[in-house]
This record gives C-alpha cells, structure tokens and sequence, in this order.
C-alpha cells in the first residue's frame, strides 16, 4: 500500500487542508464516490488519479473537462509525481507528500505570547480611555471656547462610544464565521486609526493647505489620503472576521469606499451648489440662506482669548 498526504488550497478560501490517504489507487473530484473529495465548481466528477506503481506514484487526468495541470503546462499522460510537488486542477492546488518527505525543525516554544497579549489589551484600553482626553486636549488649546477643561471633557466622552461599537460588530461577525471574535485587535486597529487621523493626517492637511493656493489639489489630496485609510479598515476588518481570501477581501473594502466616494462627491456637489451665490438668491429662501459671516470685532477677540490661553 502507498501511503501519501495530500495538501489541497483553493483559491477562495485562506487555509489548506491535509489528507492523509493509505491505498494505492486515488481518485480526485467533485464526485461525493471520490477518495478525495473537491467541492471546486471548475473540477468534474471524475477529475484526477493517483496511482502507485510500487514505487512511484503516477498522475493522470481521469477524463476531465478543465484538465490537470503540472505548473503552467496540461498532462496528457501519466506523470510521475515527485514528493513535494504539486498540481493543478480547477482552481485548486493539491501537493503530494510521501511518508519520507523532510520537514523543517519545530520552532521553539514562545512562552511570551501570553505577555504580547496582555500588551495587546492594555494597549487597546489605554488608547480608548485616553482618546477624549486629547481629543478634548486639542480642542481646548486650538481654540477660543471659555469652558474649562472638566466641561469640554465631559462633552467628548461620546467618543468612547464609537470604537466599542465597531469592535463589537466586528468581534460578533468574526464569532460566527470563525468562532474567533478578536475584539482587542479590533479595538486597536479604530484605535490607531483615529491616532493617524488627529496626529498625522490633521496637521498634514493643514501644512498642505497653508503652503498651497491650490484649493483643488488640498480637497482631493485630502480625500485621497482618508479613502487610503478607510480601505485599510475595511480590509483588516474582514481579514480578521471572516474566512476571506486577500483578493475578495480587496474587493470588498474598494467596493465600499466607492460608495462612500460616490457619496461624498454628491453631498460636495450638493453644497457647492447651495453655495454658489447666483443660485443661492434664486433657490433658497432667505430663512435657508447660509449667514456664517463674524464681524472682524468678533474675530480679533477670539483670536486675543486663544493666545491669552496658550501663553
């Protein structure tokens, strides 16, 4: 009898299966009589075989319609297949083991990964319970509101909120499709997100738009570098949830970031349409009319509050 394990990847799915199989003759396909059964909707019944000669083992396609495939070139005959080598057939790859085929050394033991967890949660925790504190930090030195410290941080708590919310949507989705809900890694990566947009993006944007006259190139460039980040949430989210592949994955998140493209840029439309003068007269009434004019009095004296308070 030959002894062989079988290593079978589908394009679709993010993980291999082994089979393990004692028996001389092989039969490989979407037929549930199969040894080794393909649920590939590109493999036929009868696909391929796998057949011992008593000392190497043989492939051949067992009258498929798609073909077996040896790299980039189709078999017409039986082919000896060496341990370790692999083949094609739909959109499956399957890798012949034979019971003599080196493995690699075992890796040592890591006893810090229950350590790197723990970091994991405090980090998670630490960012989440700190984000209204700078939020309500940035707030309080940037501009001219006279409310003390206590109140705008009372008024920010809300924040909280929001990255609880999207790991726990995450974390129940990742429970039932992988029985894993990785909640801190969730929690972590909003976490990061809203750190890059505050203390990365925020003071970009306004470096960008202080240096360049281009209104244009600053809202687009803008848009550019929140839909860069957005994409990025979206794909680790689903990688991280589901069973996925990369290129579904992928596929997904630019699904949903054009949708909210295509929002955005019809709500900017939208509103450079109320905005533009001769059609603002014509369209809205003049309780709708946008008045957000200060006077230069009241500007001056915001301006006299905010650098009395960061002095």
């Amino acid at each position: 009898m030959g002894k062989i394990v079988l290593e079978t990847y589908h394009a679709d799915r993010p993980y291999a299966e082994f089979i393990t199989l004692d028996k001389e003759s092989v039969l490989i396909g979407r037929s549930f009589n199969s040894d080794v059964f393909c649920p590939d909707q590109h493999v036929s019944g009868a696909h391929a075989k796998l057949q011992f000669d008593g000392k190497e083992w043989l492939l051949s396609d067992a009258g498929s319609e798609n073909g077996v495939f040896i790299g980039e070139k189709k078999i017409a005959d039986a082919h000896v297949i060496a341990s370790g080598e692999q083949f094609t057939i739909g959109k499956t790859k399957i890798t012949l083991y034979k019971p003599d085929h080196p493995v690699s050394g075992a890796l040592p033991l890591r006893t810090s990964l229950f350590a790197w967890n723990i970091l994991l949660v405090c980090l998670a925790w630490t960012l989440t319970v700190s984000s209204p504190f700078t939020e309500t930090l940035k707030k309080y030195l940037c501009t001219s509101n006279d409310d003390s410290f206590l109140k705008l941080l009372s008024g920010e708590l809300v924040i909280i909120i929001f990255p609880l919310l999207w790991s726990l949507i995450w974390a129940g989705t990742g429970k039932l499709i992988i029985k894993k809900a990785n909640f801190h890694i969730h929690l972590l990566s909003i976490n990061i997100y809203f750190l890059l947009l505050n203390f990365v993006y925020a003071p970009l944007d306004l470096l960008v738009k202080f240096n360049m006259s281009n209104e244009v190139i600053c809202k687009y460039g803008s848009w550019f570098f929140l839909a860069i980040m957005i994409l990025a949430m979206a794909y680790f989210s689903l990688r991280f949830s589901t069973h996925m592949s990369k290129r579904n994955s992928s596929l997904i998140s630019f699904s949903v970031l054009l949708v909210l493209i295509i929002i955005t840029f019809a709500a900017d439309i939208n509103t450079d349409f109320k905005n533009t003068p001769n059609l603002n007269s014509c369209v809205l009434s003049s309780k709708l009319r946008m008045a957000n004019v200060k006077s230069l009095d009241s500007f001056m004296e915001a301006n006299e509050r905010l650098f009395k308070r960061t002095k």
